[in-house]
């Protein structure tokens, strides 16, 4: 039976990362507003050039621009086959009814909501020492990879890159903002809702999201 899940949490939480690795397990989709954004923004569609400012500054894009490029992308996928995991969508009430609507329409009902539990300090100290492949996205810790620049995922060489918006400044703006509009959620969706210590190893996370949610 497909699954569709939500991930809730803040940036550096870990959701990118649990995604990724459950979707090649399950052979789920993985839908993440980050990379759909960034993406929209390299490529400088119409919709990329209203969020840029948006996003440059820390703040939340509107929720009609999230909406729309999460709608399109539920149906230009194979999502609604496959089952996905929402990753940075919901962040906001407006957001969450929407995709209320969404979802009826198509007649699917959420499987579970995962909220990653993580401390500012934790979240600080994640963002600001990680870093992305600029061909594959996949993330690393400097705690790891120490002054090393290849991406040991695909094999690209010099391609792993300090975000410009994963400063300290900027991650404790997001914070802020998270608890602030996104927190609300947790009780929208407390039917719904598996928490757990995103502290945790990777590995420990994964296993306890293959037990007790997928």
């Amino acid at each position: 039976m497909s699954k569709y899940v939500i991930f809730l949490g803040a940036a550096g939480s870990g959701k990118g990362t649990q995604a990724q690795v459950l979707k090649t397990q399950l052979d789920l989709i993985h839908l993440s507003t980050g990379d759909l954004l960034r993406q929209a923004m390299k490529d400088k569609s119409d919709l990329g050039l209203k969020a840029q400012s948006f996003v440059d500054s820390g703040n939340l894009v509107p929720d009609d621009l999230i909406i729309e490029l999460v709608k399109t992308q539920l149906l230009s996928s194979n999502a609604l086959e496959h089952g996905f995991i929402l990753d940075g969508f919901p962040r906001t009430l407006a957001q969450a009814e929407a995709l209320d609507v969404m979802l009826s329409d198509l007649s699917i009902s959420l499987s579970a909501v995962v909220l990653f539990d993580l401390t500012l300090e934790d979240t600080v100290d994640r963002i600001v020492g990680r870093r992305v492949c600029s061909h594959c996205q996949f993330v690393y810790h400097i705690n790891s990879i120490g002054d090393s620049t290849d991406c040991s995922n695909c094999g690209s060489k010099d391609s792993l890159v300090h975000r410009p918006d994963d400063t300290k400044e900027k991650v404790m703006h997001r914070y802020d903002v998270f608890k602030s509009q996104t927190e609300p959620l947790i009780n929208y969706y407390k039917h719904h809702l598996y928490t757990l210590d995103a502290a945790q190893s990777p590995n420990s996370i994964t296993t306890e999201l293959s037990a007790n949610v997928f």
